[in-house]
């Protein structure tokens, strides 16, 4: 993984000095492969007061990323790109995972607070309109919830989890709190999915049914 922003910004082989050179690589991280433009950068990394002369700024500031980051950063016409396979960024690899149910794989690439060296810059409060973030809704309270049947825990041969296992890593994600950040409450959304399954199939093997075991999971076994 050459990237990771799922935590403090790391380059691997790259020591980043200066707040702002790390916000531009975490802006960038967030569509690696794409074209940022050059407008964009400047709203989303100076949005209270651009500099006096915002293109040269700009442009003074992907050079300090250059020398600190070399090969990472691409020139286009219209503004710059992280030039990197999506893979290669860890809240891609995430969302993938995601998407397979591998809850411990995606468990793993977790290192503390996403996009924390962008924290308090707008573009990293919350999921930017059109983004395909896996899981952008949040995670209802359970008295909110009203299902009636219980779904599969879709987690696939390689995300199969033992239950006290499942358990613990739904408990963690519990224990980061209401979260507007859509990697925690996809993981955690499939946690209490596989977690209610899990309650089903025992109710079941004692002759007995609970209509919604999903519910039954995020108060008895994740209460708040």
């Amino acid at each position: 993984m050459r990237v990771g922003i799922l935590g403090p910004l790391r380059v691997a082989g790259s020591e980043l000095g200066g707040a702002r050179v790390r916000a531009l690589l975490v802006r960038l991280a967030l569509d690696p492969g794409r074209v940022v433009t050059a407008g964009r950068l400047i709203d989303d990394l100076w949005p209270d007061e651009p500099p006096a002369h915002p293109a040269a700024a700009l442009q003074s500031l992907v050079s300090r990323a250059r020398r600190q980051a070399p090969g990472l950063i691409a020139s286009h016409p219209a503004g710059y790109l992280l030039d990197v396979p999506p893979g290669e960024v860890d809240a891609q690899a995430l969302e993938r995972l995601v998407r397979e149910g591998d809850v411990r794989a995606a468990l793993a690439l977790w290192r503390g607070p996403a996009l924390a060296d962008a924290a308090g810059l707008p573009f990293a409060a919350a999921p930017r309109r059109g983004s395909k973030s896996c899981g952008s809704r949040r995670w209802p309270p359970a008295s909110r919830r009203t299902s009636t049947r219980p779904r599969p825990a879709s987690l696939g041969p390689a995300g199969l989890l033992p239950a006290a296992e499942l358990l613990g890593a739904a408990r963690a994600l519990r224990g980061i709190g209401e979260s507007a950040d859509p990697h925690v409450n996809a993981l955690m959304a499939r946690c209490v999915r596989a977690l209610g399954a899990e309650v089903c199939q025992a109710a079941l093997a004692h002759g007995a049914a609970i209509p919604d075991p999903e519910k039954y999971a995020l108060e008895r076994l994740l209460p708040a």
